[in-house]
Order: C-alpha cells, then sequence, then structure tokens
C-alpha cells in the first residue's frame, strides 16, 4: 500500500503524469492469478484452483459491445473482462521512467501489509 501512495504523490508532483496512466507495483513484475494466489496465501484460504473457459466471457462482452453501442452508451464495464482473459504480468517501467518511482517492497511484502492494515482496520 505504501508503494501506491508514494505513487500516487509523484503523479501530483512530476508534470509528466498529466493525462497518463501508471501502473503502481512491485519491482517484480506479477501476474493477476500471482496477486490473487499471495492474498490467498497471506490470508490462510485456499488460492485460485484453475480458471473458466474464456469463450463465454468473450461472447458476453461482445454482445454488452453491440448492446451499449446500439444504445450510444459509451460503459467501460466491457473493456474490464479483457483483465481475466489472459494472465498478464503488470509491470511497472512506465512509473519509474516517467514518474522516477522506486518500489521497495515485494509483491508478498506489500501483500502482507495490505493485509495487516486492513485486519487493523477491522478492529477499530
Amino acid at each position: 500500500m505504501a508503494e501506491a501512495v508514494a505513487g500516487l504523490e509523484l503523479c501530483g508532483e512530476v508534470p509528466a503524469a498529466d493525462g497518463e496512466a501508471f501502473i503502481l507495483c512491485a519491482d517484480r513484475p506479477t501476474t493477476a492469478r500471482g496477486l490473487v494466489s499471495a492474498f490467498a496465501e497471506e490470508l490462510g484460504v485456499p488460492g485460485p484452483v484453475g480458471s473458466l473457459p474464456a469463450a463465454p466471457f468473450r461472447v458476453m462482452r461482445a454482445v454488452n459491445r453491440l448492446g451499449y453501442r446500439a444504445a450510444g452508451v459509451e460503459l467501460g464495464v466491457s473493456r474490464r473482462y479483457d483483465l481475466f482473459f489472459d494472465d498478464k504480468a503488470y509491470d511497472n517501467s512506465k512509473a519509474k521512467q516517467k514518474l522516477g518511482l522506486q518500489p521497495r517492497a515485494s509483491v508478498r511484502e506489500a501483500v502482507r501489509d495490505t493485509v495487516r492494515w486492513y485486519r487493523e482496520q477491522e478492529g477499530r
């Protein structure tokens, strides 16, 4: 969480950040599946076991896009399906180059810190 906060602060301070989107993550790229697995491990729950077939979700995305287009509505949720089709790795090189981001925590450390923070908030 500290990495994300530091990155957001840099976005507000560095003029090159205006109008740009950045991935604020640890230095070593991780996949969505790897991130979910890290959270599951830290929480002591079973992690992902398998994958659902992508074809039904691709069809649903296509139908949603056609429906939104026909209605003249732009709804960004149909683009979010793309996150689940491939196990993409998230990379912070753009944030490092343009913002000067210098991540200090690994994915495991960041997950551990995030889970600890949320557990502390539950007690309030």
